[in-house]
């Protein structure tokens, strides 16, 4: 797994065979797999964004992630908004929830 690319992780995960599959993957994360699913996708494209020094903050990012539709997953009000739905600290939330599952104990957020 550590020499894919996030692209090649990304169509791994969305081309698995069995949706339980994806499901139990997803579960890991305390996420349903549509939802990591299009998160990952959304992660690809910001990658994207880095790798070719495209402009980062605050463009419209041209895909819409999907929202958690579940109140157990801590998910900021604002980005209710659809509007502020496709900007760059959608990613940013998108990317402290997941650092949280994988790292409890990472500063990342706070420092």
């Amino acid at each position: 797994m550590e020499e894919l690319t996030l692209g090649d992780l990304s169509h791994l995960f969305q081309g698995l065979g069995r949706d339980a599959d994806r499901k139990a993957i997803a579960r890991l994360f305390g996420l349903p797999g549509p939802l990591l699913q299009s998160w990952l996708h959304t992660l690809t494209t910001i990658r994207n964004i880095c790798a070719h020094h495209d402009r980062l903050w605050n463009p419209e990012l041209g895909i819409r992630p999907e929202r958690p539709k579940t109140a157990s997953i801590s998910w900021p009000q604002y980005l209710q908004r659809s509007e502020q739905h496709v900007r760059t600290s959608t990613v940013l939330c998108i990317l402290s929830l997941l650092v949280r599952q994988v790292s409890p104990e990472a500063t990342w957020k706070t420092g």
